[in-house]
């Protein structure tokens, strides 16, 4: 199956996705990928794989990615190679991605759980990304303005639940629900249609 994120910058993502993958040795992530340069802190294959335009352009012409978002000038996206290649070995893959792209991933693969995670404001949105002190505060204006894009759209459709993230611990635990109670509606359908076949 395949559990898709989404939701605004600062609404803490990252955050629940590194503590359930750690968790969950079912799950695999894989990393989007992106034209800007790797910070610090980051290494290529881990946060993101990092691409040149031409790199880009070329999966995209092989048709090798999903979404295609153009952020601050630089592109974030995902390879279908990347994620066929991780749903082979892994029962759970475990992807980023914005609002278009959950309906692109939807649209392409039958078992999918779209989580949405939001902050409880929009002060607090900012407040996280001041705090992470990593963007230029130029760079900070633009995330809040797509920020206040991305939570002016209904996410459902196309996301299946929305987790507002007041607190890491407890969000975990709503998270890791959700994707129990997904599992277990996946073995029932199973059962249900082996029972029908036999």
């Amino acid at each position: 199956m395949l559990l898709v994120v989404c939701g605004p910058s600062g609404a803490g993502k990252g955050a629940l996705t590194d503590l359930i993958t750690r968790q969950d040795r079912r799950i695999t992530r894989v990393p989007s990928c992106t034209t800007r340069e790797p910070r610090a802190d980051e290494t290529d294959g881990v946060d993101y794989h990092f691409l040149s335009e031409d790199q880009f352009r070329t999966f995209q012409a092989q048709g090798d990615t999903f979404g295609g978002t153009r952020k601050m000038g630089f592109v974030y996206s995902l390879r279908k190679s990347q994620i066929l290649r991780a749903m082979s070995r892994s029962p759970i893959v475990l992807v980023e991605t914005d609002l278009p792209g959950v309906a692109e991933l939807k649209t392409a693969f039958r078992d999918v759980l779209a989580v949405f995670i939001s902050a409880p404001s929009t002060d607090d949105l900012l407040d996280r990304l001041r705090k992470r002190n990593r963007d230029r505060p130029e760079e900070v204006a633009e995330r809040m303005a797509d920020s206040a894009r991305i939570l002016a759209c209904p996410p459902i459709p196309p996301c299946d639940k929305v987790i507002v993230n007041r607190e890491v611990g407890q969000s975990l635990i709503e998270f890791r629900s959700l994707l129990d109670d997904f599992c277990a509606s996946l073995v029932d359908r199973a059962v249900n249609v082996h029972g029908a076949g036999s």
